[in-house]
């Protein structure tokens, strides 16, 4: 049972992409002007980057479908800044362990089209495992200085960008792949994104000008196996167990370009996986990225029926593309409790329960008690909503609200 529930995740999530490739290419993709702006004005300053990986992706990416991955210059880190806030580009952070060094993430607005663009902005060439990266390979200033310009943005040589896949796409088989391969839930050890980043990458390389790179980048990988490795991609023959003798070499070869010792990693590894084992996912579930130590708090308001909670519901799903973002409803609490205090408020105004309310009429006026104490518990709820906002806020959330805040909560 367990195997043929993972079985279909899996032919389900296969068929989600497949179906987003074919209709991320059947739409007319063209740059958003945010984009378009930002390049020309990093290209104008002579800024040293580089969108270095899924340039096949680029164009995708450039029309706010999915992420940029720029890596900059170090030298040029306070012009990439200052660039970016003349764009009104928001500094984003991501809750451990999806916090790297030097990386940082952005968000930006294309107030023309509306949709969101989020840049990855390296610093230096950090990969690895997922939620590890282990890995920092000294390789920065070759990939910036052999840019070419495709689409008026700076993308690495393809033949580094090639070697750069092979070592991140064999460092992310994890051990789960593995075990979903051995028991044939799995059908390929590489998902179908990465073999279409590498028939993009193959189709138009040079071997000699790879040679050459490889030699230029003085990592202590085996050149020959690798170059059969692209051969047997080429001809379509790879087989996991090329892909884990690539991924036993990569790692082994590649240990002296550790971030942490044995110890460390093996720990992050352990902890790490309290977030990647599917049973434990929604007991311990990753957070998207905040907003630092101090969120927002954003208040729809307007007369009843004018559509503000289709309107939160909207403003939601549009933020939480990238962003942790909470919802929240300030009106009168559509609870049991409130419910069942207003059916007996309903009870003791039927005239025929007149009698019911001279019994009590001598000690309190049971009507208004009933009355008084529900708006007492509707303001306590109201309370404790205000104080989860201002609590998810501090975390760096954002927060909408159906209604506003009210600081009397009556």
């Amino acid at each position: 049972m367990v195997k043929e529930n993972i079985q279909n995740s899996l032919t389900v999530f296969t068929k989600c992409f497949n179906f987003q490739v074919s209709f991320l290419k059947d739409l007319d993709v063209q740059p958003i002007k945010i984009c378009q702006a930002f390049f020309k004005n990093l290209n104008q300053k002579k800024i040293s980057y580089c969108h270095w990986k899924s340039n096949s992706h680029l164009m995708e990416g450039l029309a706010g479908y999915s992420d940029l991955d720029l890596l900059i210059s170090t030298k040029h880190k306070a012009k990439i800044k200052d660039t970016l806030d003349k764009f009104e580009f928001k500094q984003v952070f991501s809750p451990p362990p999806r916090n790297y060094p030097d990386l940082e993430d952005y968000i930006g607005f294309d107030q023309y089209s509306g949709k969101l663009v989020h840049f990855h902005i390296h610093y230096k060439l950090i990969l690895g495992e997922q939620l590890l990266k282990n890995y920092h390979l000294p390789i920065e200033t070759l990939m910036l200085n052999s840019t070419k310009l495709d689409n008026e943005i700076k993308i690495p040589a393809r033949e580094l960008e090639l070697l750069m896949l092979i070592i991140r796409s064999c460092m992310k088989v994890r051990v789960w792949d593995i075990l979903l391969l051995l028991f044939r839930i799995k059908p390929s050890l590489f998902p179908p994104g990465i073999i279409e980043e590498y028939n993009f990458l193959i189709s138009n390389y040079s071997p000699a000008k790879f040679e050459a790179f490889f030699i230029k980048t003085s990592l202590p990988l085996p050149y020959s196996k690798i170059a059969v490795f692209i051969s047997k991609i080429t001809a379509g023959n790879l087989s996991s167990a090329d892909i884990l003798k690539m991924r036993y070499y990569i790692f082994n070869k590649l240990r002296p370009f550790r971030r942490h010792n044995y110890i460390n990693t093996l720990r992050n590894k352990l902890k790490n996986n309290i977030y990647l084992t599917p049973g434990l996912r929604k007991i311990f579930p990753l957070h998207k990225k905040h907003l630092g130590n101090k969120g927002i708090l954003i208040a729809i308001v307007g007369a009843d029926g004018s559509g503000k909670t289709t309107l939160v519901k909207d403003l939601a799903k549009w933020l939480s593309w990238k962003m942790q973002v909470r919802t929240l409803y300030f009106g009168i609490p559509k609870t049991l409790p409130l419910k069942i205090i207003n059916k007996l408020i309903s009870f003791l105004r039927f005239p025929a329960r007149i009698s019911l309310k001279k019994v009590f009429a001598p000690v309190v006026n049971l009507e208004h008690y009933v009355s008084v104490r529900r708006w007492i518990w509707v303001a306590g709820k109201r309370l404790q909503i205000y104080q989860k906002a201002l609590a998810w806020t501090e975390k760096g959330m954002i927060v909408i609200s159906d209604r506003y805040p009210l600081s009397n909560f009556w």
